[in-house]
């Protein structure tokens, strides 16, 4: 049984337990950090409000910022994994299931490394319905591939990487927490 609640909408920080993008330490910065909260602030900081930008909180003592590669670099991004606790900057669909709230990142993909596809799946919303209708908040990411109207689910630990450019889709993710505010000013891309 679905346990949904009410959403609180609208873009912000959220926080994914136990998954991390590793790899690409040539594009990644580092930076000592001691709380989720102590994270939060520092993203603020370098303005956050980037879908193409993550964040991981690695072994409870560094922050680390990672950026996603462009369309050229596809396939050589930093790889979906777990083990840390993520910070992305999203978009709150407003769907809420298993105490998990799904989130949507414009433009953005776990690329490759694909588990079930479904075809057919012509616009945001019939991506969002598809997600609710499968209730599955164990499988953390979907891919929505706008120009070819697929919903791919995207397991971790298949060699997804994490890519970005203009017009591309969007990425959903199955976040635990929101983490405090939307910082001022912060561009988002808005979920249509």
């Amino acid at each position: 049984a679905t346990n949904t609640m009410h959403a609180r909408g609208g873009a912000g920080l959220f926080l994914l337990h136990d998954a991390d993008f590793l790899g690409r330490n040539d594009r990644t910065t580092k930076e000592e950090c001691f709380s989720v909260e102590q994270a939060a602030e520092l993203i603020e900081k370098r303005g956050a409000g980037q879908h193409s930008v993550c964040y991981a909180w690695r072994g409870g003592a560094t922050l680390v910022r990672i950026p996603a590669v462009g369309a050229f670099q596809m396939g050589k991004g930093a790889k979906w994994s777990s083990g840390a606790e993520l910070l992305v900057y999203a978009e709150d669909t407003g769907h809420r299931s298993h105490g998990k709230m799904l989130v949507a990142l414009k433009d953005v993909d776990c690329c490759f490394g694909d588990g079930a596809i479904f075809s057919k799946v012509g616009s945001y919303e019939a991506a969002l319905q598809k997600i609710k209708e499968k209730d599955n908040v164990k499988q953390t990411a979907y891919f929505w591939h706008s120009a070819s109207s697929r919903l791919i689910a995207k397991p971790k630990g298949r060699g997804s990487n994490w890519v970005g450019y203009p017009n591309y889709g969007w990425l959903f993710l199955w976040a635990d927490a929101r983490v405090g505010d939307a910082p001022a000013g912060a561009a988002g891309g808005g979920a249509p």
